[in-house]
């Protein structure tokens, strides 16, 4: 009962990141598009579209994997599917969940390392538009935790459950948690 509420709140919460992550997109669009307007017609030089943009493009980068692993939306290979056995295919989902958790675990913990040191020694982007680089690497030490923990999550229940691997075109059961 508590993973299946564990695992309901963290879909909400990957889902609502993704809704951010495309509004991200949006912003980041508008503002190459109005940094283009503005040096058409005023002749105004703008510095500051493009790293507003590269940040907006970052963060959705991160924000969104939770949500892309909750759907298993990601790249696969899909003739595997269709070649192995279910057994070998459950097994096959296990140990790239397995290995995946590792790599982003790893990358997690490193990215809030990383976000401590650059809010400690006050680290900037350069140029105009001067932001603070922890904010940047906060976004992506969340986004990278969430993934851990939907990854977690998804081995957990691939352990408990070998038909929520999503083989044969079955919806995850983690991705059900949240309705």
């Amino acid at each position: 009962m508590f993973l299946r509420r564990l695992g309901g709140a963290l879909a909400a919460l990957n889902t609502g990141l993704g809704y951010v992550a495309a509004l991200l997109l949006v912003l980041a669009a508008i503002s190459i598009a109005a940094g283009i307007v503005i040096r058409t017609t005023t002749g105004i030089p703008t510095d500051w579209e493009i790293p507003l943009s590269v940040l907006a493009l970052i963060a959705a980068t991160f924000l969104s994997a939770g949500y892309t692993q909750i759907k298993r939306n990601h790249v696969s290979i899909e003739v595997l599917e269709h070649v192995l056995p279910a057994r070998a295919n459950h097994w096959r989902f296990v140990a790239g969940d397995f290995l995946s958790l590792v790599f982003c675990a790893f990358v997690a913990g490193n990215a809030w390392q990383l976000t401590h040191h650059a809010w400690i020694e006050g680290h900037r982007l350069d140029g105009a538009f001067d932001p603070r680089l922890w904010p940047v690497y906060a976004l992506m030490a969340f986004g990278m935790t969430t993934l851990s923990a939907q990854l977690l999550l998804q081995l957990i229940d691939n352990l408990r459950n070998p038909k929520a691997t999503g083989i044969a075109d079955q919806e995850p059961e983690i991705a059900k948690w949240s309705e």
